[in-house]
């Protein structure tokens, strides 16, 4: 029921003797027109009560959990009507105009005076009945029933069998209200209509709604500043609502509210909002149930002489059902690609927004509404778009975000676009990727139209999200000029969707890894490679080509190993990279990516060098040791260090094999694996660890001492565990640095001090990674200064550095970098300070460092 705050309209009781007096003589009309009769509508009969409400109520909320599609539904609530009298511990009987409430009229201007017993059981129905009789100054009477304080659910599914009545001026409905409002007063709290029809059979009412055979299902919510806000959502059924029993239901989860007419699926809400609490308040509590036939009011208008009276609103049933209990909200495997050049981001902190359109998000002429930060239980930031008909009111559903606004030709520079995206299966099953020009729409073959469910570029993050990346290179013509680009499923859907997405971005060719070292197998190095004379099976036969089934780690092609089944009985199978003696004593890791969409148990993987020790017990390691360094989509990226492989001798490698995966119960596996980016590298230089490059003049940057060696530390008589090297978790290599600070009000750090040559002129690029976590006043800190000589460790400029902002995960490590110009006295060099602060009692900071590199310029 909508409620609106308007007085109450009465009028008089009777309709007074009508006479129609003529301005002629009647000498036309062949007899003198007679005196109508007096309608005497009767009083009604307010003494006698069947009906009554008792003082003290038992509530009762069962569990309910939503419904998914092929949920087994389990019935937890129902009355059947079938006894002789509706029970008071179920059902409360209403009486009045609603100025109890403090809302004459019910808060519609209604007509009718609601009476107990207009409310009684007959045939095993309910039957609500609406007469033409006064109580007072009202002329109708009729009944309103609910469950408050008796019953209320939260989510699940409810339906009830309604045979409507018609007539002008009559509303039936059945609907639900908050049962403790938490939020406030209405609207503030919600309001669920299942079902409101107004005329049946009639005519529109004074907003030209209602009339023939339309029904409503409707949101009411939002209050404070918002005001009331209306999400409503007509039908008209092909079958008369009036001619027999319909089943009117809604399902109801945490995101998303059904309407169902005999089983047809006719409305979809996923968009609300409250003044007094964050979405998916205020549909986020338990909810009572109501039932009542109002007559006239603002909605429908009043009733006519053809209105019929009594007037009966029967229900067979009402039913409350729960869907299946889901199993726990898993969190996405991996956080997906953060493009380098973003357009929206779930976390702006950790992407610059460097490339937000700056026409802003449009529909594309689509009528779509676009939210903007939107809530998920996976990403706190996303963009939900929901469909609109602007294309033919009416008659389709279409649902675009534009981001527009660019300088012409700008997706040119980049290789892929990349993008998060969540919705229903059958819309994403005809998504459209577009590029445009804006105000001309493009050419034909200026987008893509992509199943994500089954395409190579998706990878499934869970949560129902995908990652996806589409090449740049797959869009043939107004790269060179387009200003824009779209996504969203492609044409009329045929009913209301909504879908969402979050970091939107582009990535030039090889920002997603790989590196420099000696290459063993990839498309992106530059520096020296090693010459691949054959890559050959070994054992159970393993199928080896190049593939791009798989989007790549980088590049455009990656190494497929097809794995076959043990039918030949051999106890290993694997794929070996056979090149000429190389000497590897100059690098002390491999690193190589693996895409695990179609092939479980690679973590059991081996990898193993050869010769000597190839084959034999530390010759080989099992990935099961080791965690990623890196992830992107389904692909991971692994750094073993060489010392690892014990019985190898470096000066002289010339195989390097994949072997043996196989399943928990040591069951070599059947399936494909992809591998890219596979080289050697050292961690004093680019691919691992920090420190040692060209022009870098950190010492000991990634800790692969295994100490602190290089490392001032202060206070030095700090407790030892406050700063340490650790193996757990490094952002490279096998090691990182940790400072533990739990004394409160005191900074425990170490420093790369006094560090030359350097000059002014010069320019320093600092760079490191970081993770951990910061109680209430704890703050991780870097700060990178000149050193004047002979002061010691005294300051004469702070170049660069602050505080840290950190991932919320402690295990997720952070990259930062800064370049600054040398502008100061450097004769004492200068010094990188990394701290870990804390503030009062209970105050701690727990911060890792890795990957400390600055480079002189």
């Amino acid at each position: 029921m909508m409620l609106r705050s308007r007085g109450v309209l009465r009028f008089a009781a009777t309709l007074a003797a009508v006479s129609l007096i003529s301005a002629c003589d009647g000498s036309d009309r062949s007899k003198p027109l007679e005196q109508v009769d007096t309608i005497v509508i009767p009083e009604a009969d307010t003494t006698t009560r069947t009906n009554f409400n008792i003082d003290d109520p038992t509530l009762s909320i069962p569990e309910t959990f939503p419904v998914s599609d092929l949920d087994l539904l389990t019935l937890v609530w129902s009355d059947e009507f079938d006894g002789a009298q509706l029970d008071p511990e179920v059902w409360f009987f209403e009486s009045g105009d609603g100025s109890q409430y403090g809302i004459p009229g019910w808060g519609n201007n209604e007509r009718q005076w609601y009476l107990p017993d207009n409310a009684r059981l007959e045939d095993g129905k309910l039957k609500i009945e609406a007469r033409r009789e006064t109580v007072g100054n009202f002329g109708y009477t009729s009944a309103r029933i609910n469950t408050r304080d008796r019953f209320a659910f939260k989510y699940g599914r409810i339906e009830a069998s309604i045979k409507l009545p018609s007539g002008q001026g009559l509303w039936p409905a059945f609907w639900m209200l908050a049962q403790d409002s938490p939020y406030g007063d209405w609207p503030s709290s919600g309001e669920i209509d299942i079902l409101e029809a107004v005329n049946l059979d009639g005519f529109p009412g004074p907003g030209g709604t209602g009339g023939g055979n339309e029904i409503f299902g409707t949101l009411h919510y939002g209050g404070g500043n918002l005001g009331r806000i209306i999400a409503s959502n007509t039908y008209v059924p092909s079958t008369d609502v009036t001619s027999d029993f319909r089943t009117y239901a809604v399902e109801w989860d945490e995101t998303e509210i059904r309407w169902y007419y005999d089983g047809i699926l006719y409305a979809v809400e996923n968009s609300w909002q409250s003044d007094a609490a964050p979405y998916p308040a205020p549909f986020d509590q338990p909810f009572y149930i109501l039932l009542n036939l109002a007559v006239g009011g603002d909605f429908p208008g009043p009733p006519d002489g053809s209105t019929p009276f009594p007037a009966t609103m029967e229900v067979d049933w009402v039913r409350v059902y729960s869907g299946e209990e889901s199993e726990p909200v898993v969190e996405p495997t991996d956080p997906g690609i953060i493009p380098e050049a973003g357009v929206y981001a779930s976390d702006p902190d950790t992407m610059n927004e460097d490339l937000a359109p700056p026409g802003g998000i449009q529909d594309f002429g689509s009528g779509a509404v676009i939210a903007d930060d939107f809530s998920d239980p996976t990403f706190t930031r996303v963009l939900r778009v929901t469909s609109g008909d602007a294309y033919d009111p009416g008659n389709v559903e279409v649902g675009f975000a534009a981001f527009t606004g660019y300088a012409a030709g700008f997706a040119a520079d980049y290789e892929t676009l990349h993008f998060k995206v969540k919705g229903d299966p059958s819309n994403l099953a005809t998504f459209e990727v577009k590029f445009f020009v804006e105000g001309d729409g493009g050419a034909a073959d200026n987008g893509q139209v992509l199943d994500i469910t089954n395409y190579a570029g998706a990878d499934v993050l869970g949560n129902g999200w995908y990652q996806v990346s589409v090449p740049i290179s797959d869009f043939s013509s107004l790269i060179d000029s387009n200003d824009g680009f779209l996504l969203g499923p492609a044409g009329d859907q045929g009913e209301r969707f909504s879908f969402l997405m979050t970091d939107i971005g582009f990535s030039a060719e090889g920002d997603t890894g790989g590196g420099t070292g000696l290459g063993i197998y990839s498309e992106t190095y530059t520096e020296t490679a090693v010459t691949i004379t054959n890559i050959v099976s070994a054992g159970n036969t393993v199928t080896i080509e190049d593939s791009t089934a798989v989007p790549p780690f980088e590049g455009l092609v990656s190494l497929s190993l097809t794995y076959s089944d043990n039918s030949e009985g051999q106890g290993f199978g694997g794929a070996i990279f056979e090149f000429e003696d190389e000497d590897v004593s100059a690098y002390d890791t491999l690193k190589f990516s693996i895409d695990t969409s179609a092939f479980t148990g690679f973590a059991n993987l081996t990898v193993q060098f050869e010769p000597p020790g190839g084959g034999t017990e530390g010759g080989n390691v099992s990935l099961a040791s080791y965690t990623p360094v890196a992830t992107s989509g389904n692909w991971r990226t692994y750094e073993i260090p060489l010392a690892d492989f014990t019985a190898v001798d470096t000066a002289l490698v010339n195989k390097l094999g994949f072997f043996n995966a196989r399943d928990d119960g040591d069951v070599l596996l059947a399936g494909t694996l992809y591998l890219d980016d596979i080289y050697l590298t050292t961690t004093d230089g680019n691919g691992g660890g920090g420190g040692g490059g060209e022009g870098d003049i950190a010492v000991n940057g990634g800790f692969e001492t295994g100490d602190l060696s290089g490392w001032t530390l202060f206070p030095a008589s700090a407790d030892p565990d406050e700063q340490t090297v650790v193996t757990t978790n490094p952002r490279e290599g096998t090691y990182a640095g940790r400072l533990n600070n739990t004394t409160p009000g005191t900074a425990s750090l170490i420093k790369q001090a006094n560090l030359t040559p350097v000059s002014i002129g010069q320019t320093a690029t600092v760079s490191f990674s970081a993770r951990g976590s910061c109680g209430v006043g704890g703050v991780a800190f870097a700060e990178f200064f000149t050193e004047v000589e002979g002061e010691g460790t005294s300051s004469n400029e702070i170049l660069g550095g602050g505080p840290l902002v950190l991932d919320a995960d402690p295990e997720a490590w952070t990259d930062f970098e800064f370049t600054v110009p040398i502008t100061a006295d450097v004769s004492g060099g200068v010094t990188l300070q990394l701290t870990a602060t804390t503030g009062g009692d209970g105050s701690f900071a727990d911060v890792y460092y890795d990957n400390v590199s600055i480079v002189i310029n």
